[in-house]
């Protein structure tokens, strides 16, 4: 039966209906065996052919709708003089809800698989260097498996590569930590100004330090009653800052031992929800956090959204009545957002911004809230994620 092969809660009768009659079925039975993978979708893909041999394909933007899912769902034929236009359907194969590849049936009746990373070092274009193709599915097979193909489950870090499955689960807190504001002060801000009274008062201030130095390897004299005052003042305000830094700290500290729950929209129907918690054996040593971690004892790690699953509607989730009232405040806030600007403002989905503004945090501390879009920079691709990250209700 065709519908095994489809994830259970993204089936459709039109999706299996389409799925059954298409020339690619061989090659996602032996995938969704091989891989443990599943359908979610039925999508278009459009190629077009110039008059040279070159051949450009690209993803059609997704009807949020299904629309696609309908085997007669066919968008129009474009020619002119230069180019001809046409659209080949394809299916988005998820593990645990995350979209891992897009299989299809290209102009010459091959069977090819579209890797979410590039997947071979060569290749004529950047779709290329992402697609296996061959006459027999088999020979797909062997190739997946030479070269090492895993979906995001399997990954470590050393498999890590920007826009393959792992990266889309993956929440880079570098920014999330800095940009957690208390009263209007981000955690960023914060370093940034006691970092630098430190400088003024090291740097700038060299009189006193060279009076304390003096005072204690040369002449051995007290220091002067203005000296201390001053430094004590500066000390002491120095204290403030520090104990402002750890206050913070130990807020967003708070939501990270809390848990999130992860809602994810990507290009394709229906909605991924998983948790969302920090990673013990990530590379945060390689970046801001080893600088923090040594200077300020902060020890924050990296997310990964684990334990997820692909729903058509959120409703359909177990966590949707824990979630409603925070979602519903979410929607008036995202409302009022959109309302300054309704010109430039726009909403993608329910719950989520079509963009961020330059210099807007991506959080919404109100809710305890936090977003994360990532993007593996195609347009209209069906590996973009987008995840909404809400505190877990204990």
């Amino acid at each position: 039966m065709t519908k095994q092969y489809i994830d259970d809660n993204m089936h459709t009768p039109e999706l299996e209906q389409s799925l059954s009659q298409s020339k690619v079925l061989p090659m996602v039975k032996d995938l969704c065996y091989k891989y443990d993978l599943r359908v979610s979708q039925r999508l278009m893909i459009q190629r077009q052919n110039f008059r040279t041999t070159r051949i450009d394909r690209r993803f059609k933007p997704y009807s949020f709708d299904g629309r696609a899912n309908d085997i007669n769902y066919t968008p129009r034929l474009d020619r002119d003089a230069s180019k001809t236009i046409v659209y080949e359907e394809g299916y988005t194969l998820t593990f645990k809800g995350i979209p891992q590849a897009v299989v299809y049936i290209d102009e010459e009746d091959r069977f090819c698989f579209r890797s979410s990373y590039e997947i071979k070092d060569r290749g004529y274009s950047d779709w290329d260097r992402h697609t296996i193709t061959s006459n027999k599915v088999s020979q797909v097979i062997k190739t997946l498996k030479r070269k090492k193909w895993l979906h995001h489950e399997n990954k470590t870090i050393g498999h890590y590569r920007r826009g393959a499955g792992y990266y889309s689960q993956h929440i880079d807190t570098q920014d999330m930590v800095e940009h957690y504001e208390v009263d209007n002060k981000s955690l960023k801000k914060a370093i940034q100004d006691l970092e630098s009274a430190r400088y003024t008062l090291t740097k700038q201030n060299t009189k006193y330090l060279e009076e304390v130095l003096e005072s204690l390897y040369g002449s051995k004299n007290s220091i002067s009653h203005e000296t201390n005052e001053h430094l004590q003042r500066e000390m002491n305000s120095l204290d403030i800052m520090s104990q402002n830094i750890q206050s913070i700290y130990g807020e967003v500290k708070a939501e990270f031992d809390n848990g999130f729950t992860a809602i994810g929209v990507c290009n394709n129907s229906g909605w991924v929800v998983g948790d969302a918690y920090e990673i013990e054996d990530d590379n945060s040593d390689g970046n801001v956090f080893k600088r923090y971690r040594s200077l300020y004892g902060m020890d924050t790690r990296h997310l990964k959204i684990q334990n997820t699953q692909q729903f058509l509607r959120l409703e359909d989730t177990g966590i949707f009545d824990s979630i409603i009232p925070t979602l519903t405040m979410l929607k008036v806030t995202l409302d009022d957002w959109v309302g300054k600007k309704p010109d430039e403002r726009k909403i993608y989905r329910d719950y989520f911004k079509n963009a961020h503004e330059y210099g807007e945090t991506n959080w919404i501390e109100d809710l305890g809230c936090y977003y994360q879009h990532n993007t593996d920079g195609l347009k209209n691709s069906p590996y973009d994620m987008r995840w909404l990250l809400i505190p877990k209700i204990k």
